[in-house]
């Protein structure tokens, strides 16, 4: 390129020296400024034969730079503003544009897919045994492949280790809302609705938001030790996240969604144990009723799934579940016993719910109010 503009520069006679010292300077201007080749090679050809034009074309384009270069320095870090883009997917949100209402539809197939990999392929999945060590593997690898940041944190359960599965988005909110559903089962039970139906729900909205407005500000938590174990205590996992949080994290978490126990034919449930803020509840039956046609119903539980150490800590948090069944804490509690379209029906709520999820909405329940 360089050896082909010196011969079109060679061709204007006497004042060559002059044209070609332009050309330089501007060549330089543009290294400067680290303005792109195509540019670059623009200026530099129309300054071998208009001196004066290029300069004030390059001190306009040098001045777009500067501003430009003064933002990017003000953007997260070069790691993570590259990671969407270094696997292949470019978020909706690179250029402040939101996905509302854009979200691809809930996939039935797929959620199906992830409750028989959970309960037929691996099974039982007792705490700190080697199913939940499967099914935490599993989960992970899910959510690494679509390009979240994935860790797997381990705690001490019955003289052994149990571990939360804790993914977010590139350069998303540190403290935002968790959407959390738990992988463990009781002894002899596959739990398939409870609650491989939970987490595949929470892997299909992963699926559904990773590069969208919406992922930005939520963390995505597949929890251990729910079920009550050998000690004698339950929801082990989700406390254990409540606490790494420290203090500052749980004034500033905005808040949390469980989800268990939802595809068994009864109607779909929302609301508090009673004991935190209710604007998480509230929030969640307002979007899905407006949304949808679903009929969820809000009522005051018991802590009985793993929003409870949530609220316990005064973050407000909330759950979409269905109740018990036949099935509950079974060797009955298999993929074929599991109600599909309860289980699309729990989808569609949180799609049209994590849909409304954005910066305003994570402020509101951050104030508690």
């Amino acid at each position: 390129m360089s050896r082909r503009i010196g011969r079109r520069i060679g061709s204007f006679g006497p004042q060559a020296g002059r044209f070609a010292e332009t050309a330089r300077w501007a060549r330089d201007l543009c290294v400067c400024v680290r303005l792109p080749l195509f540019i670059c090679t623009l200026v530099r050809v129309i300054g071998a034969r208009l001196p004066i034009v290029v300069v004030a074309v390059s001190v306009l384009i040098s001045g777009a730079a500067l501003a430009s270069s003064l933002v990017t320095e003000s953007a997260p870090t070069a790691s993570h503003a590259r990671a969407p883009q270094a696997l292949g997917v470019e978020p909706s949100w690179a250029s402040g544009t939101s996905s509302s209402g854009r979200l691809e539809r809930f996939s039935l197939e797929h959620a199906m897919s992830h409750v028989r990999r959970l309960a037929g392929r691996i099974g039982t999945r007792v705490r700190a045994h080697s199913g939940e060590r499967k099914a935490a593997r599993y989960v992970a690898a899910r959510f690494r492949s679509m390009g979240y940041r994935t860790d797997v944190n381990s705690f001490p359960v019955d003289d052994d280790r149990s571990r939360n599965v804790v993914a977010k988005w590139p350069a998303s909110a540190r403290y935002g809302i968790v959407l959390g559903a738990h992988m463990d089962t009781v002894p002899g039970s596959p739990g398939a609705n409870d609650n491989a139906s939970g987490v595949a729900v929470l892997l299909e909205i992963a699926r559904l938001i990773a590069a969208r407005e919406p992922s930005r500000w939520v963390k995505l938590v597949a929890f251990g030790s729910e079920e009550y174990g050998a000690d004698g205590r339950h929801h082990v996992g989700s406390r254990e996240f409540v606490e790494r949080l420290g203090a500052r994290g749980r004034r500033r978490l905005a808040g949390m969604v469980s989800i268990d126990m939802i595809a068994d034919g009864r109607p779909l449930l929302t609301g508090t144990s009673g004991i935190g803020p209710p604007v998480a509840a509230r929030n969640l039956f307002r979007i899905i009723s407006a949304k949808t046609n679903i009929g969820l119903r809000y009522i005051t539980f018991c802590d009985c799934s793993d929003h409870g150490p949530f609220e316990r800590a005064g973050i407000p948090a909330t759950f979409l579940y269905s109740g018990e069944e036949p099935d509950y804490h079974s060797s009955s509690d298999l993929p074929q016993n599991l109600i599909p379209g309860d289980l699309r029906r729990t989808g569609r709520a949180m799609r049209a719910f994590v849909a409304d999820v954005d910066q305003r909405l994570v402020q509101r329940w951050r104030s508690r109010g």
